[in-house]
């Protein structure tokens, strides 16, 4: 009986554990990227789409964009551009998927930042 105590705590205390380094992994992401996370992914590439909506958002800056027919943006990923699409990315490309914008400058900025970190 007591052998089978001391294997349930063991088997608490691993998923305990296991919870909590999920909670740790969700609060690496920085508070300006948080809703973006609903659809990409921020420790991968451009490649990885399977999971998630969009594309992977790590190393974007200089990266060719992946989407066609967007106005005014150039052919790669710069902070201006990324400005610019944040505003209102369907006035950008209509028919996107990307539903998400930030009207506030200061935010906007604070995702830009945070993407460079990434």
């Amino acid at each position: 009986m007591r052998m089978r105590k001391v294997l349930f705590s063991l088997a608490a205390i691993s998923l305990l554990s296991a919870a909590g380094a999920s909670v740790a992994q969700a609060g690496d992401v920085p508070k300006a990227l948080r809703p973006c996370k609903a659809c990409h992914f921020m420790d991968k590439g451009p490649g990885v789409k399977k999971s998630n909506l969009g594309p992977g958002l790590k190393g974007i800056f200089g990266r060719k964009m992946s989407i066609d027919g967007v106005r005014g943006l150039g052919d790669t990923w710069t902070e201006e551009a990324l400005d610019k699409w944040l505003t209102n990315p369907k006035a950008v490309k209509p028919g996107t998927k990307m539903t998400f914008k930030q009207r506030k400058s200061k935010k906007r900025a604070a995702i830009i930042q945070a993407l460079k970190g990434l």
